[in-house]
């Protein structure tokens, strides 16, 4: 588990919450005071740290330590919808981190899709660019490009 407590109100809250008053007058990063680390750590060691992190007294301050597979369903992440299912391939992806506003604040403005497949828009983009079509034929005979598309 993890413990951030770095700012007055914060760390008097841990210190109270875990019953050691008497670290309330240091402060952990910037004293960097080995005697009150081997004092929390004691204290955190007296149980398992499922019942620290369901402490109501300690919430906000302390945390999971989460594994990659524990990051995609944590709560924050779902309600935040930081990680979204493509509806094709159903594929779990990050989402954009920009939100442009939204009636509730939290749904993209943008669209979600599956990206093309490889080569779906290789005809196109070559269209574009200015090259002929016979020339693209070439090319897609040489195995230069892949076009899947038409």
């Amino acid at each position: 588990m993890t413990v951030a407590s770095n700012e007055p109100r914060t760390w008097t809250t841990l210190c109270e919450s875990l019953g050691i008053q008497d670290l309330l007058a240091h402060r952990i990063g910037v004293d960097d005071d080995a005697p009150a680390r081997a004092r929390l750590t004691e204290v955190f060691q007296t149980r398992p740290s499922t019942d620290w992190l369901a402490s109501p007294g300690l919430a906000g301050g302390v945390g999971p330590v989460n594994g990659p597979d524990d990051l995609l369903d944590d709560p924050q992440v779902v309600e935040r919808r930081t990680v979204v299912t493509l509806p094709i391939s159903g594929a779990r992806v990050l989402a954009n981190p920009i939100r442009w506003h939204s009636q509730s604040g939290i749904e993209s403005t943008h669209g979600l899709s599956d990206p093309p497949e490889l080569g779906a828009d290789t005809l196109e983009a070559l269209s574009a660019a200015g090259f002929e079509l016979a020339e693209i034929a070439r090319l897609r005979a040489a195995n230069v490009v892949n076009a899947t598309g038409s």
